[in-house]
């Protein structure tokens, strides 16, 4: 029994769009995979993250973009007991991330960067 010409192109069709289909699912998976990677991806600055006022222990949120862009206008190198600028302490530097490793992460990345910049090596 022969197969009709018109089937065989829709196999060939199928198996195409199958093909195309998995290349664009596998592009954007690892587009996130590789975003994630990116300390300046929007969706990482749009992040909200928790901080919480070592004065008062209140808690409030705000966008991780904020938080750099406020750290990242302090002149020098960055000390990492000096807070971000509390609304519970008269404005006081003592908001830090609920989540250290955040906080961490963040200074020594900056430092890093403004090092960098400066064109020293040292601290």
């Amino acid at each position: 029994m022969a197969v009709r010409p018109s089937t065989r192109w829709s196999r060939k069709k199928s198996l195409v769009l199958i093909l195309i289909l998995v290349g664009v699912v596998s592009v954007i998976v690892l587009s996130r995979i590789a975003g994630d990677k990116d300390p300046y991806s929007r969706e990482r600055m749009s992040a909200m993250i928790e901080l919480r006022c070592a004065e008062t222990q209140e808690v409030w949120s705000m966008t991780r973009g904020r938080m750099e862009a406020e750290l990242r206008g302090r002149p020098g190198q960055l000390d990492a007991t000096r807070g971000i600028a509390s609304p519970f302490a008269e404005g006081r530097p003592s908001g830090f991330p609920t989540k250290s490793r955040i906080w961490d992460e963040t200074i020594q990345r900056i430092n890093d960067e403004k090092r960098a910049l400066s064109g020293s090596g040292g601290p």
